[in-house]
């Protein structure tokens, strides 16, 4: 059965927290994504470093993750939806209208 698959060089990752604590996190985590028994998805290292900015929420004027209508700056682009903000994301309680960043044209 042919496998499909997308192999990566680098991904970047960007959030706020104590450096040492992090590092301590990622040190359990050595693959991502499915089928990591097998070999899938091998992290070769993580690297963690301070970053001047907080692109938490928005990047260069860009939503970077979704926000509750209510917190969207007036005519910022993006979806809007019935989203869940809060673990778990499926449940209703937890989902309220918000706007989705915008995807980039390729």
């Amino acid at each position: 059965m042919p496998v499909h698959y997308y192999a990566a060089a680098r991904i970047e990752w960007y959030c706020v927290g104590d450096k040492a604590e992090i590092v301590r996190l990622l040190a359990t985590c050595t693959h991502l994504g499915k089928k990591a028994s097998q070999g899938w998805g091998r992290v070769a290292a993580w690297t963690v470093e301070p970053w001047a900015e907080d692109w938490t929420v928005r990047r260069e004027g860009r939503l970077t993750r979704a926000v509750p209508i209510q917190d969207a700056l007036p005519g910022e682009a993006g979806r809007l939806m019935f989203y869940g903000l809060r673990p778990p994301y499926y449940r209703k309680e937890n989902q309220l209208p918000v706007v989705m960043p915008a995807t980039r044209a390729a």
